[in-house]
């Protein structure tokens, strides 16, 4: 007789647990029809629930794509609130990913242990991830000069690097270059400063993909006048009345090469006042002036 009484007292509580499942919330995050993105945090705060003498309480998490395709799946054994994390890196962004849960609880139904399921939560949220661009590379050239640019790509949210993708150079709205990022998130290219020497903005762009919307950087960037050395190598010195040969030669102090085409201003004192001269140069510039 006592045995009966203990059997009925734990057939009652095993359905008052099983009734009991279903009226308790499941996922808590994210909320539905939420935007995530990034590493998403799943947390589901029922779980699986034994009832003595009754074990192997089980839940699962699981995501799908809007086509219906199952993308992710997670479990936890026996009782208890749980989470996980769901990678959305390489998902194409948009609405209608489903997230659900679904648990089995163990109770003791007559003299043996029952499975009670029950899908706890069914909702759907939109994926956005978003990405960032970083300009990495020298911020001044010398006009005609080529100079090496470089980008960093990454997910904005996870700092992740993001591989694979083409990024864009262009300089003032004229010169432009692409490159493809490796697995660090990271490339390079090369622009030539051909623009007249001034500072211009120079944009690096991501435009986005099926994965990760697009991102951009400014920043400003100078185009710098080119060096010069300027050297007298006409006569010193004349007699008065005699004319006197002027010359010099204008150099490219980076390149070492001459630069024609300039016009060179010689200043010669005489007789109390300023004589100029002007010429333009070829390899070498040069004039000629009476001395008086």
């Amino acid at each position: 007789m006592r045995m009966r009484q203990v059997l009925g007292a734990l057939l009652m509580v095993g359905a008052a647990s099983a009734l009991a499942a279903t009226a308790q919330a499941a996922i808590t995050t994210p909320a539905p029809g939420s935007t995530v993105r990034g590493d998403v945090w799943i947390y589901e705060d029922r779980g699986g629930k034994n009832s003595f003498p009754c074990g192997g309480a089980d839940s699962w998490i699981e995501v799908y794509r809007p086509d219906g395709t199952l993308i992710f799946s997670r479990n936890k054994g026996g009782d208890g609130g749980w989470g996980t994390t769901w990678n959305t890196h390489g998902e194409a962004i948009g609405s209608g990913y489903r997230i659900r849960s679904v648990r089995k609880d163990r109770f003791l139904s007559g003299f043996s242990c029952k499975d009670g399921w029950a899908e706890l939560s069914n909702f759907t949220v939109t994926l956005e991830n978003l990405s960032a661009v970083s300009y990495t590379s020298v911020t001044s050239a010398y006009y005609g000069e080529a100079f090496g640019v470089s980008a960093f790509l990454r997910d904005a949210t996870t700092g992740r690097p993001i591989g694979g993708r083409t990024v864009s150079f262009t300089l003032g709205g004229g010169p432009s270059t692409t490159c493809v990022t490796a697995a660090d998130g990271r490339c390079s290219s090369s622009l030539t400063a051909s623009l007249t020497p001034a500072t211009y903005t120079l944009t690096t762009s991501f435009a986005g993909d099926c994965c990760w919307r697009g991102s951009s950087e400014n920043v400003s960037f100078e185009i710098l006048k080119r060096p010069t050395t300027l050297t007298y190598d006409g006569a010193t010195s004349v007699f008065s009345q005699e004319s006197a040969s002027l010359g010099a030669r204008l150099i490219d102090a980076r390149a070492g090469a001459a630069i024609a085409g300039k016009a060179i201003t010689f200043e010669l004192l005489s007789g109390g006042s300023v004589v100029r001269s002007t010429s333009a140069t070829t390899t070498r510039a040069s004039a000629s002036r009476s001395a008086s």
